[in-house]
């Protein structure tokens, strides 16, 4: 089995070094670490195949891989084409890792008017885990121009889940969500989410979320929210791209909440937002407005404990009705804050505006 070792750079930035792992040749190998391979229709490879979808209904057949893998889990490699789904495929009871030949080569489309999650991993409400699941190197279709609904990829109870080069685009739901039930720690690497009608990514699980590099764009509501659940929830979200969200990125009530060398603009409302949460840091991020000239605030915390926001470039924050909020910095409501070294210009209102906010440090910041 061949490897390739490549470097992918997603809007502009460097989203990391990935192993692509090749078809593999053989059949079955020991269960301990079972590998199957599934072809689509249209598949121009031209090796030996364990399932063979027929373009309807494959998550039929794709369902009956997964089910296969002995109970310790396993691999299932995807041939190059279009998998068309007319349902949910579910790996809920095993480690299982899907791995495709490319975003642009692996397609999982799902078909028109079809009310359905293409992708679920663990079950809601259920208490059993489902460790280690890993997707790369394909495409996640929802298909809204064809009236289908439903999210694309659905975390449940999902520790350490690794999610790298998967795109998830045209959902009329979210297009990575959690379901709400149990503990999702999850890295997203160089993830592409685009043209979601909701959120781009909204995890309201328990949750331990890293976001490294990737591209968020035209989410109606946003590019990535983490929102509290259960005992404990952190997220770290840095070196991604996100253009014309709703809002950029949110952190909502975290214990802690970390947006690093982001670029984020454009968007339909707070640049990066942190709401409530204990810890909230912002450090080497560009925030600007665009065309659309209808952002509210470039950075904008309400209630953390401890702020720090630092080494920020934010500008040309605009509205098209001077009543709306048009700061490049806003923070309220916080009780130990610094901010400092920050370029904030060319913003409709004010460069920098601490409200209500008590033991606050504002220095070497431009204006």
């Amino acid at each position: 089995m061949n490897s390739l070792q490549k470097l992918v750079v997603v809007g502009g930035l460097v989203a990391g070094a990935v192993v692509v792992v090749g078809i593999s040749r053989g059949r079955t190998v020991a269960p301990a670490s079972s590998t199957l391979t599934v072809a689509a229709a249209n598949a121009l490879y031209a090796g030996p195949v364990d399932f063979r979808c027929t373009g309807v209904n494959d998550q039929v057949v794709l369902q009956q891989a997964i089910d296969a893998l002995p109970p310790s889990g396993g691999r299932i490699n995807l041939t190059d084409g279009t998998f068309h789904l007319s349902g949910t495929i579910q790996a809920n009871t095993k480690p299982v890792s899907i791995v495709g030949q490319g975003m642009d080569a692996t397609i999982l489309l799902r078909g028109n008017s079809v009310n359905a999650n293409m992708l679920e991993v663990g079950v809601a409400g259920v208490s059993s885990d489902v460790p280690g699941f890993y997707a790369s190197q394909f495409t996640l279709d929802g298909n809204k121009a064809g009236g289908a609904s439903g999210h694309g990829l659905v975390l449940s109870r999902a520790p350490n889940a690794l999610i790298e080069q998967v795109a998830v685009q045209n959902t009329l739901g979210r297009g990575i969500t959690g379901s709400g039930f149990g503990y999702v720690k999850v890295t997203l690497r160089g993830v592409v989410v685009v043209g979601a009608n909701d959120w781009g990514v909204s995890l309201d699980n328990e949750l331990d979320l890293l976001v490294e590099g990737g591209l968020y764009e035209d989410n109606l509501r946003g590019g990535i929210r983490a929102p509290r659940r259960g005992a404990y929830s952190a997220a770290i979200v840095q070196d991604a791209v996100f253009r014309r969200n709703g809002v950029g990125v949110e952190f909502n009530n975290l214990d802690t909440g970390i947006a690093r060398r982001l670029y984020v603009g454009d968007s339909n409302g707070v640049g990066i937002h942190g709401l409530n949460s204990d810890s909230f840091t912002a450090e080497d991020n560009l925030v600007e407005g665009g065309a659309r000239t209808v952002s509210t605030n470039g950075i904008d915390n309400g209630g953390a404990t401890v702020v720090r926001i630092r080494r920020n470039t934010v500008r040309n924050i605009l509205h098209g009705d001077p009543a709306h909020e048009q700061r490049g910095i806003l923070v309220h409501h916080t009780q130990d804050c610094i901010i400092e070294d920050n370029i904030s210009e060319y913003n409709g209102h004010q460069g920098i505006v601490v409200a209500s906010s008590s033991n606050v440090l504002v220095q070497g910041n431009t204006c």
